[in-house]
């Protein structure tokens, strides 16, 4: 699995070609990757012609309460409210009940948890607005948050990986030991010498 060149981690996925460039690199099987954590592209040999996802950066459901509201007002008080039901280190989906056009640019806040403070997100920009809430590509946010962010995502993908991992059914019970009088290789026992 490979390592991000600039943090070191191995949360690292393909990312979508991008211009020329990259189409013709991936003709050599060299393709574009992205770290889930930093969002460091890079590019790598991967040996065979692989399919690329259509996103830069995996998104973790998660279920957090968000307000936001437009860059340009300096008051708080007439924010909007929803649940963001995904998030990733370069975005996030929120549920609401207000459409917001394309292209606006809103200011988020959302509460991992009640015995932290609020991670904010300076600015956003709308990318799609579904019926029943708006996408978001982050543009601006502090070293502080972007570092808690991290830590958030990091946490949700190893616990998505170690439930991958492990096993579904009941535990399985120790081999039993093996028979000096039976040969190796030989897998049953003979049921009568009749």
């Amino acid at each position: 699995m490979p390592r991000c060149p600039n943090c070191s981690t191995r949360l690292v996925r393909l990312s979508p070609q991008r211009g020329i460039a990259d189409r013709l690199l991936g003709l050599l099987t060299i393709y574009p990757n992205c770290c889930q954590l930093c969002g460091h592209r890079f590019l790598r040999f991967r040996g065979r012609f692989r399919s690329l996802p259509k996103r830069d950066y995996h998104r973790v459901p998660v279920y957090f309460p968000t307000w936001y509201r437009s860059v340009f007002r300096k008051d708080d008080r007439d924010g909007l409210q929803g649940t963001m039901v995904n998030l990733s280190i370069g975005g996030c989906h929120i549920k609401g009940h207000l459409r917001i056009p394309k292209g606006s640019r809103i200011r988020l806040q959302f509460e991992v948890s009640d015995d932290r403070a609020p991670l904010t997100v300076e600015e956003a920009i709308v990318h799609s607005n579904p019926n029943n809430g708006i996408g978001l590509r982050f543009t601006k946010i502090g070293p502080l948050e972007k570092r808690r962010l991290a830590q958030i995502i990091r946490e949700r993908l190893a616990d998505r990986w170690i439930m991958r991992l492990r096993p579904t059914g009941p535990p399985s019970s120790p081999p039993p030991p093996p028979d000096s009088r039976v040969p190796p290789g030989f897998r049953g026992y003979p049921r009568s010498l009749n």
